[in-house]
């Protein structure tokens, strides 16, 4: 039965299932996908049909537990993100593919969110505040690369020869001096 409902699926989700150990259950007429911990009744994640029909992102999300609205903003906004998993020894963190990540890198800013804290915001307020200040940072940083690019446009720019003469045709006025600095000029 397993092999038959893999079969069902793209290779993604078939490694999000191998990565959680989950199992197919039959519970109340539809096949789960559960996961068993021995002594205790299975867990059961997502349904087969959910399994086949929503997003990578919405089915890591929900086995981390993140309610709808955190969902809704990373799937809106995932393109200013990148997956990333974090090396156990050293430390490191490296690009991934969306069914084994567990943080989230801006990719503009380097600001790293790991799944595990993000799963602990509760209030709805704490996440938005949070979404404000994310994207604050990134449009600082975007108007700050902008800057920047402006920067580079003007020094890269070929100089052409007419504005150095206009600056050396136009005259340069001076005051006249006053009697008594004449007299000492030379």
């Amino acid at each position: 039965m397993k092999n038959d409902l893999l079969g069902e699926l793209p290779e993604e989700k078939v490694n999000l299932i191998e990565k959680y150990r989950l199992e197919p259950c039959l519970i109340s007429g539809k096949v789960y996908w559960a996961r068993n911990f021995g002594n205790r009744p299975p867990n059961a994640y997502v349904t087969h049909r959910g399994m086949r029909k929503c997003p990578t992102l919405d089915l890591v999300f929900s086995f981390y537990g993140l309610c709808v609205a955190k969902m809704t903003y990373f799937r809106n906004n995932i393109t200013d993100y990148l997956p990333c998993k974090q090396h156990l020894v050293t430390g490191d963190m490296t690009e991934c593919a969306l069914w084994d990540m567990e943080f989230l890198v801006q990719r503009a800013t380097g600001i790293r969110i790991d799944l595990r804290n993000l799963a602990a915001i509760k209030e709805i307020e704490t996440f938005r505040s949070m979404c404000v200040w994310l994207e604050r940072r990134l449009k600082e940083r975007r108007e700050q690369q902008e800057r920047y690019e402006r920067v580079q446009e003007r020094e890269v720019a070929p100089v052409t020869a007419a504005p150095a003469l206009r600056m050396a045709i136009v005259p340069i006025r001076r005051r006249p001096l006053q009697r008594r600095d004449r007299e000492f000029s030379l």
